[in-house]
């Protein structure tokens, strides 16, 4: 029977490290353990949806946007994080929905433009094969 082996202290497993070195002999490399960062979990408060304007980080000064609300979350890490939710400002938000509505009524004009002019066509295609048929 084999006897176990006796665990070496400190000291012993760098002298046989060196001397593994010294013969030329392959030497174990340690390695450090990987630390995977776990993902933070909120205990107070929910993250805010960012499809509604919240961004986490406080936005730089923008004078299109204005900081509607402030919301805190406290995560289980004992961290918090402020949440900032960004809205256009009013004035803005006119001046876009007047570009907006102005869009949708030159579109429909065009649009109607463009019915009449299909109309004409086929109305002086109907013409010219009744003309070719005898009929007029």
């Amino acid at each position: 029977m084999t006897e176990p082996r006796k665990k070496l202290n400190r000291k012993q497993n760098a002298a046989k490290r060196r001397e593994r070195i010294a013969l030329g002999l392959p030497v174990a490399v340690p390695t450090v353990p990987k630390v995977r960062p776990t993902p933070r979990t909120p205990t107070h408060g929910e993250i805010p949806d960012p499809a509604e304007g919240w961004v986490p980080d406080r936005p730089t000064e923008d004078p299109h946007f204005r900081i509607a609300r402030i919301v805190v979350v406290r995560f289980d890490d004992a961290s918090t994080q402020k949440f900032y939710q960004m809205l256009l400002r009013t004035d803005e938000l006119k001046r876009k929905q007047e570009t907006a509505k102005k869009k949708v009524k030159q579109i429909r004009r065009e649009i109607r433009e463009a019915e009449k002019k299909e109309a004409k066509q086929r109305k002086r295609q109907i013409r010219a094969v009744l003309a070719v048929l005898g009929r007029s």
